[in-house]
């Protein structure tokens, strides 16, 4: 009677974060599955389920915010009213009507502190626009922006800050959420999940051999399955190169 078929070793090192996260929760299904008392890793498993879940909650954190493009989008749109207002004014100047020269000569020394501010860092910015805005509601300054059709324009760079503004808190909570996981290294929850699953093989394969059942030998077939298909994944590839020391945030 020959050996049971075995879980073989192969590359996981060489996977990439995702890949291998993703091959430790499919193991995590087969344990599940099958049980740990069915398999004889009572002790091995609730770590190793820890372990998975940590490498789940990092694999996302190295991505963008998801936050980011609608950030970047309100962040133009804010500029470009800031810009239309500003030029508008100027513009009118130049007017030939005189009492539409004479609210962009208003509007103008309200605006003197405001040109150019669209350039500024987007902290200081969301801050001077309010100011801007304030300045642009009183009686006189709304009349004069009525006087050259300029109300709807205002009342857009308004609504256009306090999206941006939605947006700098909705990325606030999103780091925080990042932030509950930053005290794990990537390449070390990697090794703790590697390691702990050449644990789980060890007894398996152990137990495949000394008290072999059903439970066994379908969990040893599934397991095989799966591996097969991530050393193609591998062979693909080309692999990992290596690991950083640490990851990038």
């Amino acid at each position: 009677m020959g050996i049971p078929k075995q879980i073989e070793p192969f590359g996981i090192t060489e996977l990439s974060v995702g890949a291998c996260a993703q091959f430790h929760e499919i193991v995590n299904t087969y344990i599940d599955d099958a049980t740990p008392a069915a398999l004889g890793i009572e002790s091995w498993a609730p770590a190793y389920r820890q372990a998975t879940e940590r490498l789940a909650q990092i694999v996302p954190r190295q991505r963008r915010f998801i936050v980011t493009k609608r950030w970047r989008e309100a962040r133009r749109a804010r500029a470009n009213a800031i810009g239309v207002v500003n030029q508008a004014v100027r513009v009118f100047l130049k007017s030939g009507v005189p009492a539409r020269r004479e609210a962009a000569v208003r509007l103008n020394q309200v605006l003197l502190n405001c040109y150019g501010i669209g350039k500024h860092k987007d902290k200081s910015l969301t801050a001077e626009v309010r100011v801007m805005l304030a300045q642009l509601d009183t009686e006189e300054n709304a009349a004069a922006l009525a006087t050259l059709g300029l109300t709807e324009e205002v009342e857009a760079l308004r609504e256009a800050n306090d999206h941006f503004e939605e947006l700098v808190l909705e990325k606030a909570g999103e780091l925080s959420e990042r932030m509950q996981t930053q005290g794990f290294k990537t390449w070390d929850a990697l090794r703790v999940a590697n390691q702990l699953y050449r644990d789980i093989v060890r007894v398996v394969n152990a137990r495949a051999i000394v008290q072999p059942t059903d439970a066994v030998t379908k969990f040893i077939g599934k397991i095989r399955g799966t591996v097969y298909t991530f050393k193609m994944s591998i062979n693909h590839t080309g692999g990992r190169k290596a690991e950083p020391e640490e990851e990038e945030n």
